[in-house]
C-alpha cells in the first residue's frame, strides 16, 4: 500500500481492516503446481486456489482477482 494511503481510503476502496491483515501465501504443491492461500489474522484459511498452476505469474493473477493486492 502506498504511504499516502490512509486505511479510510481502502475502506471506501472496499478492502476491511482485517483484510488488510491476512496473510497471503504462494507455494508449490505435491505435483509442483503453484497455489495460493489466504490466512486470516486468527489462523483460519479463508481462501484458497481451487487448482494448481504451471506459472507462478498465473496463480499470482487468479489471487489478483480474488482480492490479493501487491
Amino acid at each position: 500500500m502506498p504511504i499516502y494511503e490512509s486505511k479510510w481510503v481502502n475502506l471506501i476502496k472496499g478492502y476491511t481492516m482485517a483484510e488488510q491483515n491476512d496473510k497471503w501465501e504462494f507455494y508449490k504443491d505435491p505435483s509442483e503446481g503453484w497455489r495460493w492461500r489466504r490466512t486470516a489474522s486468527n489462523g483460519r484459511i479463508v481462501g484458497a486456489s481451487t487448482q494448481g498452476y504451471k506459472n507462478k505469474q498465473d496463480c499470482v493473477d487468479n489471487a489478483i482477482r480474488n482480492g490479493y493486492v501487491s
